[in-house]
């Protein structure tokens, strides 16, 4: 009887390690195609990180330091405070009127086109 009760617990047991075996082995097909995936997105990373670099072989930073220098930032602050102030001047309910207009005649041709 005892040898019987011993059979039984093993078979239980061997049950048990099967299903577990069965989740480890879907476990690490998952963590596989989970690897493949971060490979493939280091690989495009690096092969755009290298067309990048080899785009900036080619620029010659002392013409665009020089460049840079020749800005006149006084005017360029100048045309952003003026393009600010037009934006705060700037009648945002008739904007968003002519837009709620526009947006309700493109509904209306909308409409009729599918009639």
């Amino acid at each position: 009887m005892e040898q019987n009760e011993i059979l039984e617990e093993t078979r239980r047991t061997n049950e048990l390690l099967r299903g577990q075996l069965l989740w480890m082995r879907a476990a690490a097909a998952l963590l596989a195609v989970l690897l493949a995936a971060v490979v493939v997105c280091l690989g495009n990373t690096m092969n755009s990180m290298g067309r990048i670099s080899a785009a900036l072989e080619g620029v010659d930073l002392a013409a665009v330091a020089e460049q840079v220098s020749k800005l006149d930032m006084d005017a360029v602050n100048r045309a952003i405070s003026t393009l600010d102030g037009k934006i705060s001047q700037m009648d945002v309910q008739a904007f968003n009127d002519a837009v709620a207009k526009l947006t309700a005649q493109w509904m209306l041709c909308k409409a009729l086109r599918t009639l």
